[in-house]
């Protein structure tokens, strides 16, 4: 049976390294987890927003899953998102997760549509049964235009099998609080918004899923350390340390956190198109920026 106390900390949603071409650069995608690793994040999270899984072909997706599956060697637990507009595609990403060895899933709501309730619970319905892996709701309304509600997780956790929490990316602090007031302990709530880290875990969160965490993990990590030792002041000091860089690496979507590795020596490939690469200028102004703010040493940047 799956330890669920092991989805907890810092869990790190990987970016994935890509060439010109759009292709998946493995040696790239290798130096970055050993990076994150050595600097003692408790988990990857692959596919989701930071890692380009909404513009990346289902094996693209599949191939990135299983290469992390194989680099992580099991030393911490793996959650791949499989969410998709299609169910069909979710259900495939789903299949092929399970067999390549990944410990749980997430799976944000599908987009574009306006989908209603009975729509949604179909959905993951379809999606749980094909599988016997631990699954985790992902609600990101500024994506896909659905708020998952305490009343509507509550119906598609009845429905269907095997939901053990939720991810929330509502940027809406009082809406995860309703979620850990309302559900029972054992469904695990994630925070996945950057900038109140520290009080969701405060108020219960079981750990945090960040992006942001690609070029910087050791700062998130010494946060969650510090909120385990009780150490609220430098938990404090760490959370606004961590608003800041967010601030500067969100300025455009995704390249800051490959530009913010390449300074500090990591290989992290580039973006997919139709993201783009940072211009030189741009890339100068980030590390003035984060060099400012402290966030690189005299050999970095």
């Amino acid at each position: 049976m799956t330890n669920l106390k092991q989805f907890a900390g810092i869990i790190t949603a990987l970016i994935t390294p890509f060439d010109r071409e759009g292709r998946v650069e493995h040696k790239a995608l290798g130096e970055l987890i050993r990076f994150q690793l050595n600097s003692g994040v408790d988990g990857f999270f692959t596919c989701g927003t930071a890692g380009s899984g909404v513009i990346m072909k289902a094996d693209q997706r599949k191939e990135v899953s299983e290469a992390v599956v194989v680099e992580v060697k099991g030393k911490v637990p793996v959650i791949v998102n499989v969410g998709a507009p299609d169910t069909e595609t979710s259900v495939e990403l789903a299949i092929h997760a399970e067999k390549v060895g990944a410990d749980a899933l997430a799976c944000v709501t599908p987009y574009f549509y306006d989908f209603d309730q009975e729509a949604l619970v179909n959905h993951y319905v379809r999606v749980t049964k094909s599988v016997d892996l631990p699954v985790f709701l992902y609600n990101l309304p500024k994506r896909t235009g659905i708020n998952l509600s305490v009343e509507l997780v509550t119906r598609i956790q009845k429905a269907a099998r095997n939901i053990v929490g939720i991810k929330d990316s509502s940027r809406d602090f009082a809406h995860l609080l309703e979620f850990l007031e309302k559900f029972p302990k054992e469904f695990i709530v994630i925070n996945g918004s950057d900038s109140y880290i520290f009080p969701a875990l405060t108020m219960g969160a079981q750990g945090a899923i960040s992006g942001y965490a690609n070029p910087f993990p050791e700062v998130y990590v010494q946060l969650f350390e510090a909120y385990r030792r009780k150490e609220y002041s430098r938990a404090v000091e760490l959370q606004f340390r961590i608003n800041r860089v967010r601030r500067i690496l969100s300025q455009t979507p995704i390249a800051p956190l490959h530009e913010a590795l390449a300074a500090r020596g990591i290989d992290a490939g580039t973006v997919r198109s139709p993201l783009r690469p940072l211009t030189k200028t741009e890339s100068r102004e980030l590390t003035q920026q984060l060099r400012q703010i402290g966030f690189f040493t005299a050999e970095e940047g």
